[in-house]
This record gives structure tokens, sequence and C-alpha cells, in this order.
């Protein structure tokens, strides 16, 4: 049952001045404010995947795009800066509208994240693998995008490299922005999952594998195996709502890792890695098989 899809209403901007944009997701409303035309397209763009357009009268944030400082008036303002403020607190400043752009959306992401009433969220990479989720929890340059990209050259699935989206029920649904892929520790590109050969899932699938991993340059992997408590503690250590919401996190991950084998060690070189995951995937079904067909026999 694949019931908690994620929508992929494509939300609409209104023509007032300033433009305005409602939208929802996990359960979250917010508004976005730009008073620049110009952004708009751009800012379109930043949107979380899968949001939908929303015009309830109840904001959980409002996000402002402002060419003037704040509280200053156009005639007065001699800034090529570009504000942003959430809820009327400004977050960040800048002339270059791409990397305000890229702020904005880390941000608005985060802000989900931090208060999804439907999903809990993770910081994780996920991909797919013959109809079950390969769950990769980490922080940022912990090496998991680049793990990410590693599996789906070897023909996984894409479904993010940045969030791991759970349901209650412990599915996983796809995020699907593109992989930030690092070139060195300050500059990073976006890659489609395309360019890279890679088919981007479109619907939820069960978590099957949860992969607590780090890069250390020389590292073999000796994987442990952890128990399903382990693996709860693991996913909550990487989500950002775990002080804000913790009972609800515990259940779905609780329901996730039931059904997940969990390995924990640091790993090497990302694309030797990423052979030696699959196959012990590959050796792990093919083990459980085996004793299920064996169960069934004594059975009958």
């Amino acid at each position: 049952m694949h019931s908690s899809a994620l929508p992929h209403a494509t939300p609409e901007w209104s023509g007032s001045d300033p433009t305005v944009l409602t939208f929802s997701m996990f359960g979250v409303r917010i508004e976005v404010r730009v008073d620049d035309a110009s952004l708009v397209e751009r800012i379109l763009t930043c949107l979380p995947p899968g949001c939908s357009a929303d015009a309830s009268a109840r904001i959980d944030r409002t996000y402002e795009i402002l060419s003037t400082a704040p509280g200053s008036t156009p005639s007065h303002s001699r800034s090529t800066d570009r504000f942003l403020l959430a809820d009327r607190s400004l977050v960040w400043q800048s002339s270059d509208a791409d990397a305000l752009c890229r702020r904005f959306q880390s941000h608005v992401e985060l802000f989900l994240a931090v208060r999804a009433r439907t999903h809990a969220i993770v910081h994780a990479g996920v991909v797919g693998w013959q109809g079950r989720a390969i769950v990769i929890p980490g922080r940022s340059v912990s090496g998991k995008t680049t793990l990410v990209e590693a599996l789906i050259r070897q023909g996984a699935e894409y479904l993010s490299d940045q969030y791991a989206v759970l349901d209650p029920g412990g599915l996983v649904s796809p995020f699907l922005r593109p992989l930030w892929i690092r070139q060195d520790p300050q500059v990073r590109r976006a890659c489609a999952p395309e360019d890279l050969g890679a088919v981007a899932g479109r619907i939820p699938l069960p978590v099957r594998f949860i992969v607590v991993t780090e890069y250390r340059p020389g590292a073999l992997w000796q994987p442990r195996q952890l128990t399903p408590g382990e693996a709860v503690l693991a996913l909550l250590s990487n989500a950002p709502a775990a002080r804000h919401q913790p009972g609800y996190l515990l259940r779905t991950f609780g329901a996730a890792a039931r059904g997940a084998v969990t390995w924990s060690g640091p790993r090497g070189d990302a694309t030797d890695f990423a052979k030696q995951l699959l196959n012990l995937i590959a050796t792990t079904l093919d083990s459980e098989a085996t004793i299920g067909g064996s169960r069934n026999g004594r059975h009958e």
C-alpha cells in the first residue's frame, strides 16, 4: 500500500505586488512574499519537491525576499543586496541572487523537517534496490551524497541525497532534489540523477536496510549489525525534530527499523564500498530466502 506518496500539485503565484505564494507540505503551511518579479521563477524552482498549493488561512511561517533593506523604502536604499527574512527576522543578505535562493531553499527544507506533522524527516541519503529502500543517515560532510552517487552508478534507484521522508508505517518517500556533489570542501555542483544514468524513484518504499557509516580515508568496512533499538537511535540522532517531537519520531522510526537490517561502521572509497554493500545485501536476501524456504518445507 503506497498511501504515503507525497502530493505533486504545482503551486501557483498570485499576481499581486509583492508576489505571494502559499504552499503546504508535511502538514506545514508556508507563505512566501517576493517584491522582485525577476526572482519569482527562480524561487519557484527552490520550493520543496512535492509541495502543493494551499490557500489556508493558517500560516506556520512567512518568508520575505526583499530588494530593499527591511524598514527602508526603495528611494532610500542604494544597496545591491537582497534580503531574506523569516517571520520578519533577517536570515541572510547578499548581492548574489543564486546564493540567496540556495539559502532560502535550505532554510525552508530545514523548517519543514523540524515542523513536519505527517512524516518524520531524517538527514539521510536514500536509494531503492529491488523494490526496497536503503537509508543512509548522516550529517553534512559525512559522505552520504558521494555514497548515493556511487550506488546509483551501480544501478540503484535515486530517492534523495538530503532527507529520508518516513511515514508512520515505515515507508520512505522520494525527495527528489538534484544531487549536490562536492568538488572540494567548499564547492558543490547540482547534478540531476538522470545525468548519472539513474532512475528517480516515484513511489514510497519499505525501509529494508539502514547503513550507518561515514567516510574515513583508507578504512576497511567491517560492519557491525545493530539491534532495532540501536537503529532507531541512529535515525533519531540525525532527525532535525528530535527535540521537538521525540515520541512521534520514536514510533515512526521504530516502524521503519522493525523490518530493516542495520549495519554500522566506517567506510573507505565510495565506489568500492557500494559494490561491497550491494554484495552483502544480495547475500543477506539469499540467506533469508533460503531460511524461509526451509521453514516452509518443514511446515508442509
